[in-house]
């Protein structure tokens, strides 16, 4: 294989460490990746920077996300520009690749050129291929022996019980098997309550500019996309004992993202005690407040919803004055520790949508050491990461709001 095949690597700023963890594995492979946040220097012009490492570049990889699919501006610019380089010079050859980081579809302008799904188990493997890498013999004999492994491991996997069941069994015991953790994700939506709808589960609030309001919250998808000024709340579950914080970021399309909220610990819920064990419930924002729900809603016309960045560590993060409110961080602190602690994630969903709050869910929420039972309703979404013991670990989850007309 050919060594410095110079490959640009064109992303949206939420999928940075992903990205990171490519550019370094083509770098270890032989190839001279390019990304803007490790290849422009101090005192560069940036602009002048990327268009040249597009023209010089041998692979153009455009990165794909939930995230990337709704920013306009220079990510867009450089696929532009990757889509025209390729119409005036190497039309039949292998130059602009799209890389798939969830299940997220391609945009129109990308569908014609045959994608690789990085966040499948063969996707480094089929990426590196289309890239033009070939192992050498040794390299080969390695990797042959690696498969052997790897179908051991499946196999063991395969008798291990279920992701669910682990979980599941994780609730009624002091944890789960060192190696693995999980944080399950509820979303429920608050519609008008239903003469059928339990007592128990139902919401009264009293808003300021009218008169009673009763709701009830059933579970929706975390990949469905809610009407604007909906009212919703979510649960957080951890297979693994530590400390949880809870981050919101408002989403925008060509404006980016919004300040880093930590909305998770405050004063105001459990204490603003934020250690959480197997079983244990979060739900934010409390039914025990005037507004207990939130609204996707802002004054900005070209709002896509929430970016929520749950991460459980094994002891609290200091230096955070925890208040009565949420609390702005520093948008560079945030990005050090989704570069830190993000790591490759499979979610699985346990379906149930429009179901409303079991019995043990609504007496487990935001008590300290009370914990759901072997029977009570699985979490929406379930966040599967391997993470070693004792280490800090992260996952993302985006609240849509759907485009208007949907």
């Amino acid at each position: 294989m050919k060594t410095q095949v110079r490959v640009f690597l064109s992303y949206a700023r939420e999928d940075q460490a992903l990205v990171e963890s490519v550019y370094e594995l083509l770098r270890k492979k032989g190839f001279a990746p390019w990304m803007d946040v490790r290849d422009i220097g101090p005192g560069e012009d940036w602009q002048l920077s990327i268009r040249r490492a597009i023209r010089r570049s041998n692979f153009f990889l455009a990165f794909v996300s939930s995230h990337s699919v709704s920013k306009t501006g220079v990510l867009q610019e450089e696929i532009g520009s990757a889509v025209e380089i390729r119409k005036e010079n190497l039309e039949g050859e292998t130059y602009l690749i799209p890389v798939r980081l969830d299940g997220t579809e391609l945009p129109t302008a990308l569908e014609p050129f045959q994608r690789v799904d990085y966040f499948a188990p063969d996707g480094p493997r089929r990426l590196l291929r289309a890239l033009g890498y070939r192992p050498s013999r040794a390299a080969a004999y390695v990797t042959a022996a690696a498969g052997v492994l790897i179908l051991a491991a499946l196999a063991w996997a395969l008798w291990r019980p279920a992701a669910w069941e682990r979980f599941r069994a994780a609730r009624a015991a002091s944890g789960t098997e060192p190696g693995s953790a999980a944080i399950g994700l509820t979303v429920w939506n608050l519609r008008a309550t239903a003469p059928e709808d339990r007592p128990s589960a139902r919401v009264i609030v009293h808003p300021e500019d009218s008169g009673e309001i009763s709701l009830t919250p059933v579970r929706v998808s975390q990949e469905t996309e809610l009407p604007r000024d909906a009212k919703f709340r979510i649960g957080v579950e951890s297979s693994r004992a530590g400390y949880l914080y809870v981050i919101d970021e408002e989403q925008f399309g060509a404006a980016g993202s919004g300040a880093p909220l930590l909305i998770f610990p405050t004063t105001r819920i459990r204490g603003g005690n934020n250690r959480i064990g197997p079983g244990e419930l979060v739900e934010l924002p409390p039914a025990d407040i005037r507004t207990p729900y939130w609204e996707l809603r802002s004054t900005n016309g070209d709002y896509r919803g929430e970016l929520l960045t749950v991460a459980v560590t094994p002891e609290p993060i200091a230096g955070l004055a925890i208040g009565e409110g949420p609390l702005k961080l520093d948008g560079t602190t945030v990005k050090r520790w989704q570069a830190e602690w993000a790591m490759p994630v499979r979610r699985l969903s346990s379906g149930g949508a429009g179901a409303t709050p079991s019995e043990g869910e609504l007496a487990a929420r935001n008590v300290v050491g009370r914990r759901l039972g072997l029977n009570d309703p699985l979490p929406g979404t379930l966040f599967v990461v391997e993470a070693k013991p004792e280490t800090p670990f992260m996952i993302q989850a985006w609240i849509k709001v759907a485009k208007a007309g949907n």
